[in-house]
């Protein structure tokens, strides 16, 4: 019986193995035929020949010569590759060699590397439907319908008239692409595919899909097929001739290749219609020769003939025309002699007189009377009149192309001789006077500022200004009506100019000024002071105006000149200049207008009311602190209201030091104060054991300086001290937070936060969940060189949220295998390698808060090793179970010993069920990664109504039934399968 189902099992294995062996045997790399194709591809067909990462191709000639051909090309079935022939096997014989990377599979096929060709006796090829073009400046792609294909293109043989091009002879079609049964033969050649060029003897050599030959004798290029130049003019010629530039792609085909006048180097004209006979044709000449390798063929330079009017630029001998044009008249200037009624026309474009396709109009009647008095620049018109004034639209087309827009002539239009300046105080009434000034809708501008009309006649129109507007100097005039402008003769208009009658001096330094159209306040104006000895003008902005703008006052600046020169600017527009003389001078003051630096510094001292002029040769010095040695000072420099000598101070520190001036006899008094400390940034040393900080103007001197860190005064702390920088001894207590100092009385400039390196003590494992404990100090950071980041068996950590600044807790996955590695860095920085940690087995440790009631069962279970990847049951005493779901917690404490307290666990499950138990005592079964732990419960009995225990008992029953169930269906299988082994 055991022997029956081993041969059946032998039979089934030998089955199998003729089934693998009979597919094994139909596939493999098989060579069928070559070719040789005249773009010198080699063109190989057969099954299963691999592609260029899995294929190596050899050639060995009859000499024993070996090739190894590196670049090849497979298709996607692997039935056909092709690669490029060694120039050496030309029409020479050699062999093929396949060979399979990874198998020991090798094929050989012999050829000769010769052109295969259409059997002469073969019908002739017929081009399947070409679908599309597809072009641009860099690409030429034809596309072809699969299902009804029969032949493709495989190469171009560009021609000039009946002689093949031999610079443009190496060229071919990738036609392997088929994509939604659209086959792409996509064009390559050794040259540029802008200098594709060849005249309508060109050919095209197709094949047919399943067969290599080619036909190259049948097929002229044509309309169809070849592409369409793509080109635009940076201009149209002018009808006197021009050059323009034609830039674009396929401009090869801009030319006609046989005309019955051979002109040298023919390539180099464009064939344009010649008006006004059309059946004539002119030559537009390129400049360059085509054949010339450095000439740019995507940018001609085209010089045109004279000539007007529409014409069709003709390409690739009349396959495609582009419409083209001359460029369209153009007028600048129109006059009228009105004694003799001529319209003179001045512009460009108007082309000859000795050919009548101009056509002339004026407000859109044709002018019969007319000649071109300059070729190309000049008509007259004769026998026009027009005594009435107002627009006259002017267009003129030649040889059927029209002007782009009408030009518009005013005749007789407004002039002006004379205008009045007014203010708006006087009325603001203009007078304008000139000729054919009346009009019942006049419009006057006057620079920006429309003037209100209020009457007009011929010779005369009176407009008003309005008081909102602000006026100016040397306006320009415009009178529009009629849709014409005014003329004028050089004619400007003044208004609201400020103008200055005199300057009194008030008490001394107020000065009152007296003229008219002073302004309104500083929003418009602004009072401008010069003088001898005042480098850059002052400018004042506080000033009061009286009403009617005639009058202002304002305080003089704390200058001590003898002559001043005021002026208003108002808008930009400047009243004349008026001196003023001071007769009694003010006192000198002095004022300390900068603080110098604890060392070298300079002290700054603004001098007000010096006398000027004032001699060089006296120079002012000063006395610190009743010091009987001088500080000489620098000569006084005028610097706005003032004038600033600079003084250089010796090295202190401190506030409000009193200093005494002399200069020029006088003795002056006066305070300042050393500049205040400033912390520009802190430093740690390699050794992590001081700290640096440095800045300016921290004094020489411990005495005088008191150094606060997180409002604790730690000048003690302090270890070397200069001006620039003092160190103190790292402490581990020190947290981030504010550094203030006070030098000699002297506040620090500006408050400064520390940013300390994060201090890491230990590593502690919590055994819970995978949860380490990392204490130390200065953890919370936003300095990415400063952060704390924790690797356990070299991956990251994550950090939890409920993290402080000297303990880190970080949760980890990897912890749940014994022994793990924990390293920590703070930043870059390795800090702690190689701590070996163990996780301890999940043990419960205590058993508390069990409850069980109407509204279900619960347990809280407290130990150690505790993770979320485990199972809980509860046994009954009849051996039922019931599911009960836990929830883990973990518990995080650190003591002062920066040990944990596991007396009672580091984590606690909550264990819940909604189910009753009516027993006194369960079991419950918890799974940990495979580890089983069992343990007794003694519960209350939770004593419910008779209904519910009635339902407990069922529940029960249910459940020892579904048991029973169970392990008979298991003991009915077993019986099945022994049964049918025994058969």
């Amino acid at each position: 019986m055991f022997s029956k189902t081993k041969y059946k099992i032998i039979l089934l294995f030998l089955i199998s193995l003729s089934f693998f062996n009979h597919f094994t045997i139909i596939s493999g790399l098989q060579l069928d035929t070559g070719f040789y194709l005249p773009n010198g591809i080699v063109e190989i067909h057969g099954f299963d020949l691999g592609n260029e990462n899995k294929t190596i191709i050899e050639l060995n000639d009859s000499n024993g010569q070996f090739y190894k051909i590196s670049e090849f090309k497979g298709s996607i079935n692997e039935m056909k590759m092709t690669f490029k022939l060694p120039p050496s096997l030309v029409n020479q014989k050699f062999t093929v060699t396949f060979k399979l990377i990874n198998d020991t599979l090798v094929k050989n096929l012999s050829m000769t590397g010769s052109p295969s060709v259409l059997p002469p006796n073969d019908k002739k090829l017929r081009i399947g439907p070409v679908k599309d073009i597809i072009y641009n400046e860099t690409s030429l792609v034809y596309t072809f319908d699969t299902t009804s294909e029969e032949c493709y293109f495989t190469r171009f043989i560009m021609y000039n008239n009946d002689k093949p091009i031999s610079n443009y002879s190496n060229n071919y079609f990738d036609c392997d692409t088929i994509i939604n049964q659209t086959r792409y033969c996509v064009f390559k050649s050794e040259q540029p595919i802008n200098r594709l060029w060849g005249s309508s003897s060109s050919r095209v050599c197709v094949r047919h899909f399943s067969i290599p030959w080619e036909d190259c004798n049948n097929f002229y290029i044509g309309s169809k097929l070849t592409p369409k130049p793509i080109f635009k003019f940076n201009k149209l010629p002018s009808t006197q001739g021009d050059e323009i530039i034609i830039t674009g792609s396929y401009l090869r085909f801009l030319y006609e290749d046989y005309v019955s006048d051979p002109k040298p180097n023919i390539m180099n004209y464009i064939r344009v219609t010649a008006p006004p006979q059309p059946s004539l044709f002119s030559y537009a000449i390129i400049k360059g020769n085509f054949d010339d390798p450095l000439f740019d063929v995507s940018n001609l330079t085209v010089s045109f003939p004279a000539g007007s009017g529409s014409s069709k630029l003709i390409t690739f001998n009349y396959l495609y025309y582009q419409n083209f044009s001359y460029a369209p008249p153009i007028i600048t200037m129109v006059s009228y002699n009105q004694k003799y009624s001529d319209v003179f026309i001045d512009g460009y474009n108007f082309y000859l007189n000795a050919f009548k396709v101009q056509e002339i109009y004026f407000d859109g009647v044709k002018q019969n009377n007319f000649i071109i008095n300059r070729d190309h620049t000049q008509i007259i018109v004769s026998n026009y009149r027009r005594v009435e004034s107002g627009q006259m639209s002017i267009n003129i087309k030649v040889n059927d192309v029209s002007m782009e827009k009408n030009f518009i002539y005013c005749f007789y239009p407004p002039s002006i001789t004379s205008v009045n300046s007014i203010t708006y105080y006087d009325g603001g009434i203009v007078t304008i006077k000139g000729s054919f000034l009346y009009s019942s809708m006049p419009t006057v501008k006057i620079g920006d500022l429309f003037c209100k009309n209020i009457t007009s006649n011929q010779t005369e129109i009176q407009c008003i200004l309005g008081p909102a507007n602000q006026g100016g100097s040397n306006l320009p005039i415009i009178i529009t009506f009629d849709g014409c402008d005014s003329v004028s003769n050089n004619n400007t208009f003044t208004y609201n100019v400020p103008s200055l009658n005199n300057a009194i001096l008030l008490n001394g330094s107020i000065v009152l000024l007296n003229g008219t159209n002073i302004g309104r306040g500083s929003n418009d104006s602004i009072i401008e002071i010069t003088g001898i000895g005042i480098d850059e003008k002052i400018l004042i902005d506080k000033f009061e105006v009286s009403n009617d703008e005639k009058s202002l006052t304002f305080e003089l600046p704390l200058l001590k000149f003898k002559l001043f020169n005021i002026t208003i600017n108002r808008n930009n527009i400047l009243s004349n200049s008026i001196p003023i003389s001071m007769s009694t001078l003010p006192s000198l003051k002095i004022n300390s207008i900068s603080n110098p630096t604890t060392e070298n510094g300079k002290l700054e001292i603004g001098i007000y009311y010096i006398t000027y002029p004032f001699n060089e040769q006296i120079i002012p010095n000063i006395f610190i602190n009743s010091s009987r040695k001088s500080i000489q000072c620098s000569i006084p420099v005028s610097s706005k209201n003032k004038y600033i000598t600079t003084c250089q101070m010796p090295s202190g520190t401190g506030i409000n030091k009193d200093y005494i001036l002399n200069y020029n006899s006088l003795v002056l008094n006066n305070q300042f104060s050393y500049a205040q400390p400033i912390i520009n940034f802190l430093t740690i040393s390699a050794k992590k054991d001081m700290i640096t900080i440095n800045g300016n103007n921290f004094g020489n001197s411990e005495k005088v300086i008191q150094v606060y860190y997180n409002d604790v005064n730690i000048t003690s702390k302090i270890q070397l001290l200069n001006n620039n920088q003092f160190q103190i001894r790292n402490n581990d207590s020190f947290n981030n937070g504010p550094i203030e100092m006070v030098v000699d009385e002297n506040n620090l400039l500006s408050g400064f936060n520390s940013t300390l390196p994060p201090i890491v003590k230990k590593v502690i494992n919590n055994d819970c969940n995978g949860i380490l404990l990392i204490s130390g100090n200065r953890f919370i950071t936003k300095l990415n060189e400063n952060k704390v980041k924790v690797l356990v068996n070299n991956k990251e950590t994550r950090k939890l949220a409920n993290s402080t600044d000297d303990v880190l807790l970080v949760s980890s996955p990897q912890i749940s295998y014994t022994p793990f590695n924990v390293s920590v860095y703070i930043g870059p920085n390795l800090v702690l390698s190689n701590v070996i940690l163990n996780h301890s087995d999940p043990n419960v440790t205590k058993i508390n808060q069990v409850k069980n009631d109407k509204d279900g069962f619960s347990i809280k279970l407290s130990g150690i090793g505790f993770t979320d990847s485990m199972d809980a049951s509860i046994v009954l005493p009849n051996g039922s179970r019931r599911a009960i779901k836990c929830k883990l917690q973990c518990i995080a404490n650190l003591e002062s010993t920066n040990k944990i307290n596991i007396s009672n666990g580091t984590g606690f499950y909550l264990c819940t069920s909604k189910a009753i138990i009516d027993q006194d005592s369960i079991g419950l079964k918890m799974i940990f990664n495979s580890k089983l732990i069992e343990f007794d419960v003694d519960i209350d009995v939770y004593k419910g109504n008779d209904d519910n225990n009635n339902k407990n008992n069922s529940d029960s029953s249910k459940l020892s039934s579904s048991s029973s169930s169970s392990s008979l269906f298991i003991l009915i299988t077993i019986i099945s399968i022994l049964f049918y082994l025994i058969q």
